[in-house]
């Protein structure tokens, strides 16, 4: 990522950033329709918190995308940094943008109905004037835009730490798992720890599936957090298990605006004026005092109709450069330090690689998760079922099938010390299996003593039968076979 000029043919300059997808990205891959997305999204919102977005280009065959520039740090690091006024302010502007995302009419006069799915620290960013930016709409979902890129069936996107416990079931996303995932970051914010401390991602995937241990361990963490009587009642509505139960975004705004104008301490534009900011860090790019010319479109993205430019963000925030496009002239200068790369854990889809499809997903903690749901892009669309055989109405003089069996096979395919079994209500089958009953189960996996088994629903036993493949590293179960 680069801090620019853009200068325009007129001589006027724009202060702006430039997101760069690495040369080593598939121009067709889905992390670059996603850096599309996100640039088509927040082209259709006008909020003071939303990031603006100028342009869509292509440079030396990368694809980028231009925003406006942020003066200023992530929040991450200014936890612990912020009096408590100053920090329910930053609540308060963040669960406004993400109300107008989610309820603001666009264009057409209908609202987007979009959900971030990605509130973290890491991507709320504030100004050395107090002024609060969202960042990072790259696997948002929205009703009412048609989307490039697709989640892959089996797989979540976001930053498990941040998740609300719907994001690891079939439930999926809406706009509640952002009012969680904002209230994770109030808690940090509060007490300078993750809510989730230092839990391994399958332990908190295991939790989020059980609503009384999700919700005992918030209560103990809650237990930190030295806070008025109104905070705690606000924490523990956004942080709840049952997601039909947190307060939604204009709720949240009300009740921030509140906790800000009756809290302590200097308010957000008058700390960050005061603050001492540290100097930005400087990185060399390879980009850096060049000079460089938009080339031709990238090819078009797979199974996507008519080509749009599309990009994606580089890991690089800060290089010198100057770039010219389109008549446009662009300096590139450096900013603040390096944004982490992602990460991937995805070791049974192996066409799935950092930086080419969920995987690129910024921060640290920013992984792709083997699950049973889809996580689909629209979240109030329906959901896809698996393909099922019709059932075609007999013909005269024609062969009519016989039916299929309705028990499979189910085989187990684990290190030692793990066990499986297929539960549904009212029936539980240890495996392997040779007559497992034709249905949908959730695969219960005991990985270790003491630990909260990991549930997996939504889990079809076709008349094929299959094999059920567990990661004992991973805490990971997946069944594979004709379904």
């Amino acid at each position: 990522m680069y801090r620019a000029v853009q200068r325009l043919p007129s001589g006027i300059e724009n202060d702006v950033a430039l997101k760069v997808l690495r040369r080593d990205i598939d121009p067709r891959s889905q992390a670059v329709q996603r850096l599309h997305d996100e640039g088509m999204l927040l082209s259709r919102l006008s909020h003071p918190v939303l990031l603006r977005v100028y342009d869509l280009v292509t440079l030396e065959g990368r694809a980028a995308l231009v925003t406006e520039f942020v003066d200023g740090e992530d929040f991450t690091s200014m936890v612990g940094d912020l009096p408590r006024r100053a920090l329910w302010e930053v609540i308060g502007h963040v669960a406004s943008a993400l109300d107008a995302a989610w309820s603001a009419p666009v264009r057409d006069g209908r609202p987007l109905r979009l959900v971030h799915r990605d509130i973290k620290p890491s991507n709320i960013r504030i100004d050395r004037y107090g002024r609060v930016k969202l960042l990072d709409f790259g696997i948002a979902t929205a009703e009412v835009t048609e989307r490039m890129a697709h989640t892959q069936t089996g797989f979540l996107v976001g930053s498990p730490p941040y998740m609300a416990p719907e994001r690891f079931s079939a439930e999926g996303s809406g706009p509640s798992a952002d009012m969680y995932a904002l209230g994770a970051v109030a808690f940090e914010g509060l007490t300078g720890e993750r809510l989730m401390g230092g839990l391994a991602v399958p332990r908190i995937m295991g939790m989020a599936l059980e609503a009384e241990l999700w919700d005992s361990h918030v209560a103990e963490r809650l237990q930190r957090v030295s806070a008025t009587r109104a905070e705690m009642t606000l924490l523990r509505g956004m942080l709840g298990h049952g997601f039909a139960s947190r307060p939604d975004a204009k709720r949240v705004v009300e009740l921030a605006e509140k906790l800000a104008s009756d809290a302590e301490g200097a308010a957000l534009a008058s700390h960050c004026r005061q603050r001492e900011w540290p100097a930005p860090a400087v990185i060399v790019g390879d980009w850096e005092g060049r000079q460089l010319a938009e080339t031709v479109p990238l090819p078009p993205p797979r199974s996507v109709g008519p080509w749009v430019p599309a990009v994606l963000t580089a890991a690089v925030l800060g290089p010198i450069a100057l770039v010219a496009m389109l008549g446009l002239g662009w300096v590139v200068w450096t900013s603040s330090e390096p944004a982490p790369k992602a990460a991937s854990v995805a070791p049974t889809v192996p066409e799935v690689q950092a930086g080419t499809g969920p995987a690129a997903v910024d921060g640290p903690e920013a992984v792709v998760i083997a699950a049973a749901a889809d996580d689909d892009p629209a979240p109030a669309a329906p959901r896809p079922s698996p393909p099922r055989r019709s059932a075609a109405t007999p013909q005269p003089d024609a062969e009519v099938a016989l039916p299929m069996p309705v028990t499979a096979k189910v085989a187990l395919r684990v290190e030692e010390g793990v066990r499986v079994a297929l539960v549904r209500p009212g029936e539980r089958i240890e495996l392997p299996h040779d007559a497992v009953p034709v249905g949908t189960y959730t695969i219960e996996a005991t990985f270790a003593d003491g630990v909260a088994p990991l549930l997996r629903p939504g889990q079809e036993v076709g008349h094929g039968g299959g094999t059920i493949s567990c990661d004992r590293t991973l805490w990971n179960c997946t069944l594979t076979g004709p379904g």
